[in-house]
């Protein structure tokens, strides 16, 4: 398995993250099992992620999505890079039943309120980690989520 962008957001991600389309915000999502990145790749909403056969969203004890991150997207010559923060659940799970997690879902939502079917995944990252009930921290490469180039 690998970081993997969803093929239909390729040309649009920066425009996603910077705010150029319209308003929305980021969301980050963690799936406990995902099916092959080839597959996941193209998914085109989150409801398509959370239906698709192998893939199901964390369920531990304190687990909720995170809405309104806010990215930095830095543009350069030919390339946009796009970073997010560390991502943190706070006394993630519980000790006598640990839970394995595999990918971080990056997500575009129009709004607050938006439903699954308009959240559109825009990046899986690769995420081992097992939430056990210590705080659990996504630490985001340090280059970014995304380094587009043309």
């Amino acid at each position: 398995m690998s970081d993997v962008i969803f093929t239909p957001q390729l040309a649009k991600w920066r425009a996603y993250c910077d705010g150029s389309i319209v308003a929305g915000a980021i969301a980050v999502y963690i799936l406990k099992t995902a099916e092959a990145d080839s597959t996941l790749r193209t998914r085109t909403t989150w409801a398509a992620v959370k239906a698709a056969a192998g893939n199901a969203e964390a369920d531990f004890t304190n687990y909720a999505f995170k809405s309104g991150v806010t990215p930095t997207v830095t543009q350069g010559t030919a390339q946009a890079a796009v970073d997010i923060p560390d991502q943190t659940w706070a006394s993630a799970g519980t000790s006598g039943t640990p839970q394995n997690l595999a990918k971080l879902i990056v997500c575009w939502r129009p709004s607050t309120g938006a439903s699954d079917t308009n959240t559109i995944p825009l990046a899986a990252l690769d995420y081992a980690e097992v939430a056990n009930g210590a705080d659990i921290t996504a630490t985001i490469n340090a280059t970014g989520v995304l380094l587009a180039s043309g």
